[in-house]
């Protein structure tokens, strides 16, 4: 055994045996500090970016649905006043409609009392022409009947019977 303390194990003395050891020791930590902890720094950083980027993404999904849900309002007001556009355009328009057939109604009105007016007007005329003409005719077509002459007081009777007759 005391060779074995000499020599060491495989063929190393028990000072290089220590000496390797502090190496691997030194080099555990500076690998550490080289390598392990950067290493462990860019996941934290990558695990903190996933993170917010999943954080990111819900929040944007959330304003999607809101927008969303404000389009759909907006929708339904735009509907909601294209119906009482729709609506009140045909108010409008049979309002609009109702005065036309009025003022159609009322002009139609002056133009049979106008009528009306003018056809009194036209049948007085024509009876007092009537009453003018008349008279001469009657005493002519009287004188050559009876042969004799008729006085304007016999005439004007018969024509006030005449016309008289005719009024009615």
């Amino acid at each position: 055994m005391s060779s074995l303390l000499s020599t060491g194990f495989f063929g190393l003395s028990v000072g290089e045996i220590l000496l390797h050891m502090i190496n691997l020791c030194v080099l555990f930590i500076a690998m550490s500090f080289l390598l392990y902890k950067p290493v462990k720094k860019i996941i934290y950083e990558r695990r903190n970016n996933f993170t917010q980027a999943l954080n990111d993404r819900d929040k944007l999904l959330e304003e999607i649905e809101e927008n969303k849900n404000k389009m759909a309002q907006v929708i339904k007001k735009a509907q909601v006043d294209e119906v009482n556009i729709i609506n009140s355009a045909k108010i409008k328009a049979e309002k609009e409609g109702a005065e036309i057939i009025d003022k159609a109604k009322e002009d139609a009105t002056l133009i049979i009392e106008k009528a009306k007016t003018d056809a009194k007007n036209q049948k007085k005329k024509f009876n007092q022409e009537l009453s003018e003409i008349v008279p001469d005719l009657a005493i002519e077509m009287a004188s050559k009947i009876l042969q004799r002459e008729v006085n304007k007081n016999d005439n004007d009777k018969i024509i006030k019977d005449i016309i008289k007759d005719w009024k009615e």
